[in-house]
């Protein structure tokens, strides 16, 4: 068995001295338990970023945006749970003019326990990367915060500009948009990107884009299959956290959605550094057999 191993160690570019440091390097950091936190600090981070981003963006472009857009926006984000998250948003819409300029401030400080979370379980998956203090952490959270909300922006702005093209063009746009594949790829690939970027600027030592690139492309692939898995498992009846929770079930399943995501995107940081230490570890020993 140690000699197959080894072949395949050989023939895939140093593939199981890969997975066997990254399963190594998770278990030593709890990934597990960090993406328990994760997923707490992720719920109780949600609704306080949903109200803030609202407010922001409704600011910008005043009356432009219904609170149908809005909701058919969030929705395709989150792949079950539609009614819990609609029942919200709609009393976060209606609620959203009384807030005020201090209000507002202890939202945001409050939707930034996520991203916090998020900043410093990536950066522990280099074991050379130098622990941040937390107003460092914080403010890294309020910069991916702040381009979270400007992409929402972009993209509430693009939707509004496909509402008032000619419709022959509006057509053509919305038939190629609205097929499920296009819905599918799109999203896998802003994934991609997003994941690739967070990997090489959150950790406090420096990463190369190709190494930041392999962990981003493994753990959206994984992402987009647990997804599609999770939610088939839920919509089969299969599964029985209603009989178990009652009404809690549905929030039950959307904190574990969470838990699962959050797991295989500390892993992709783990595997980011694991494939950076496997090729800094072979460019050693290639220079010491050339000398």
């Amino acid at each position: 068995m140690k000699g197959f191993l080894t072949r395949i160690n050989q023939r895939g570019g140093g593939i199981v001295e890969i997975i066997q440091q990254t399963a190594r390097r998770t278990g030593e950091e709890r990934v597990t338990e960090a993406a328990a936190g994760m997923a707490y600090y992720g719920f109780f981070s949600f609704f306080p970023l949903l109200l803030v981003t609202i407010v922001v963006i409704g600011t910008v472009l005043e009356n432009t945006l219904s609170k149908e857009q809005i909701l058919e926006a969030l929705l395709q984000v989150f792949p079950f749970s539609h009614d819990l998250i609609a029942e919200n948003v709609s009393q976060v819409l209606d609620a959203r003019g009384s807030v005020g300029i201090i209000g507002l401030l202890g939202l945001a400080w409050a939707a930034l326990g996520g991203f916090t979370v998020l900043a410093r379980n990536v950066n522990r998956a280099w074991p050379n990367a130098k622990t941040r203090n937390i107003l460092k952490m914080r403010l890294m959270a309020l910069i991916m915060l702040t381009v979270l909300i400007g992409g929402l922006l972009v993209l509430f702005v693009f939707n509004t500009l496909m509402d008032i093209l000619p419709k022959p063009v509006n057509h053509i746009a919305e038939q190629a948009t609205s097929s499920q594949f296009f819905s599918e790829l799109s999203m896998v690939m802003l994934l991609f990107i997003t994941l690739m970027v967070l990997y090489w600027w959150l950790p406090s030592t420096r990463v190369l884009w190709q190494d930041a690139a392999w962990g981003a492309l493994a753990s959206s692939i994984s992402i987009s299959i647990v997804t599609r898995g999770f939610t088939w498992y839920l919509e089969s009846g299969l599964s029985t956290y209603n009989l178990i929770y009652g009404s809690l079930g549905t929030i039950v399943a959307l904190l574990f959605w969470i838990y699962l995501l959050s797991l295989l995107v500390f892993i992709g940081a783990h595997l980011s550094a694991s494939i950076a230490h496997y090729r800094k570890a072979k460019t050693v020993n290639d220079n010491e057999n050339a000398g």
